[in-house]
């Protein structure tokens, strides 16, 4: 009887010990069940490929740090509209109808414009990360992180100063034509000559020459693209000696690595973000498995999902997300504190790179 009773006592004490076991297994599952899937149109091919993958990589740095962080797990589902409009509405419909997400992120003025009246009718939270005027301001449900040329219109403004005769060129885009209003705002009588460029330009020949006929002090170069850095080379080719000073665009579109040698060239960059104790650890670990560097522009998506992430106190619905970022309107992010303006702006800080 006593070996009986020490075997049962035993096999109820495995069914408890297995039960235990399987229970805190489920509570672990149960954790990290809950998904919240984020949606992004991005260029990951084209001639602007470089802020898509610049964005791919720092979600996928947010995926890893949430995950990391909390029982939650932020998926994001890419989709690539190679920074066409038409191509990247299909893309954000099957976001939508699809993958069913109610939160998308984009980048690219001409893209996020077009965006507009689809994210306003389906009624998801919208992160821009274009810097057209027009995507300040939009709804309650639209937000932007990102430097708008107003932003680097006053920058450039206070640098030169309004006595200084200058000429600017611009990319014949949503950007392009932004800025050089801008410009023009800040600037008025002082602008001297305005010459835009296509997308498509490579030479450059013609544009330079206008240009220089002009004689201005300083030449303001807006636009983007891996060919850019012939144009100030070109410039400096017929004997031009002023300072020329490139835009944000200039600088994230890798164009600084084929800028060497090229004298008396200032450039809007963002100021480095530097990861402070609270990031660096799990940064070291995402870089050394994936044998990458992240940079500034790829934190500044990193932190736009860090924003969702830290507005999820009151739910997870569009509403809930967009008042919670509206109400604290401050967040401690790689790098630092950043607030969110009345506009729905983010903007990062930004300074100048010389060479």
């Amino acid at each position: 009887m006593g070996k009986n009773i020490i075997i049962i006592i035993a096999a109820i004490l495995l069914t408890l010990t297995g039960y235990y076991f399987w229970n805190n297994n489920q509570n672990r599952q149960t954790k990290k069940q809950e998904t919240i899937k984020i949606g992004a149109v991005l260029p990951l091919t084209g001639n602007i490929a470089f802020l898509g993958k610049s964005a791919e990589r720092g979600l996928k740095f947010a995926e890893y740090y949430i995950s990391h962080k909390s029982n939650l797990e932020f998926k994001f589902v890419l989709e690539d509209g190679q920074g066409n409009p038409t191509k990247s509405i299909n893309a954000f419909n099957k976001l939508i109808e699809v993958d069913k997400v109610n939160i998308v992120f984009s980048t690219i003025s001409a893209v996020d414009l077009s965006l507009i009246p689809q994210q306003i009718k389906n009624g998801i939270l919208f992160i821009s990360h274009a810097t057209h005027p027009e995507l300040s301001n939009v709804i309650n449900l639209f937000f932007r992180h990102s430097p708008t040329v107003q932003q680097e219109a006053v920058l450039i403004f206070q640098y030169i100063g309004d006595s200084t005769k200058i000429a600017i060129t611009y990319m014949n885009d949503e950007y392009g034509v932004g800025f050089e209003s801008e410009m023009n705002r800040n600037f008025k009588s002082n602008i001297i000559a305005s010459v835009p460029f296509q997308k498509e330009e490579v030479n450059f020949s013609t544009i330079s020459q206008k240009l220089v006929n002009t004689s201005p002090s300083k030449i303001v170069i807006c636009g983007a693209g891996q060919n850019l850095s012939s144009l100030p080379k070109k410039l400096r080719e017929l004997g031009y000696e002023g300072e020329i000073i490139a835009t944000l665009a200039y600088a994230v579109s890798g164009v600084i690595k084929t800028s060497d040698g090229i004298n008396n060239l200032t450039m809007v960059n963002f100021e480095k973000l530097s990861p402070n104790s609270e990031f660096e650890k799990l940064l070291n670990e995402f870089e050394n498995h994936n044998k990458i560097k992240l940079g500034t522009a790829d934190f500044i998506f990193f932190n736009s999902a860090l924003i969702v992430f830290n507005s999820l106190d009151k739910g997870k619905e569009p509403k809930n997300i967009a008042d919670e970022i509206k109400s604290k309107a401050n967040f401690d992010v790689l790098g630092g504190e950043i607030s969110v303006n009345s506009m729905n702006d983010i903007l990062p800080r930004l300074t100048f790179l010389k060479q």
